[in-house]
């Protein structure tokens, strides 16, 4: 039995055993993927920058203390 389009999609059909989609469009699957890659990667140096300037705070508040002990003994 042959996959119905889905409508106003043509590269879509729907599986008429499970209804589940699917894309018969290689490239715009290659493209989404490559697009997911890049936020994902995005996503991860924004968090280790992050990470990078907690640590970097930590250590300046740190050199902080040392300083205004230092000046109090």
């Amino acid at each position: 039995m042959e996959n119905p389009e889905v409508n106003g999609h043509p590269d879509l059909t729907r599986d008429s055993g499970s209804g589940a989609i699917i894309n018969r469009n290689t490239y715009s699957y290659q493209q989404y993927m490559e697009s997911y890659k890049k936020r994902i990667e995005k996503e991860n140096r924004l968090d280790n920058l992050e990470q990078t300037l907690l640590e970097t705070k930590k250590e300046i508040d740190t050199i902080k203390d040392l300083i205004l002990r230092h000046i109090m003994s």
